[in-house]
């Protein structure tokens, strides 16, 4: 019995790069406190660290999770309420710029692979 060929998923129309997950990033985000600590928020954060993604209109959809690049350590509390809020709303709550601390942790980040497809995501 011949099974039928595989189906092929329809183009989203979105640029994806050859990986989308870079575990050796994910540990060293988690190694770090949640973000919240840098801004003025009295809330104590728990002391699991998760990798929150950061969601946007342009980077996300049905089915479609952000790159690890666009990815901070928040605490559960944190990462609860970032889903909760939404983007805007979080970022004007907690008064702190989420593409940014993304940025700055994706270009200090101790994985190469994710450093390498950051530099050929520029380029093209």
């Amino acid at each position: 019995m011949t099974l039928p060929a595989k189906r092929q998923k329809p183009a989203s129309g979105i640029l994806r790069t050859p990986e989308r997950v870079y575990p050796r990033h994910r540990k060293w985000l988690r190694s770090h406190e949640c973000v919240v600590t840098l801004s003025d928020c009295n809330v104590a954060c728990s002391s699991v660290v998760e990798v929150s993604h950061i969601r946007t209109a342009a980077n996300s959809g049905t089915g479609l999770k952000p790159r690890d690049s666009d990815a901070v350590p928040m605490c559960s509390l944190h990462h609860r309420n970032y889903h909760d809020y939404g983007h805007e709303t979080w970022q004007r709550v907690y008064g702190l710029d989420l593409a940014k601390l993304a940025a700055e942790f994706a270009s200090r980040t101790p994985d190469e692979k994710l450093r390498e497809a950051m530099k050929e995501m520029a380029r093209g």
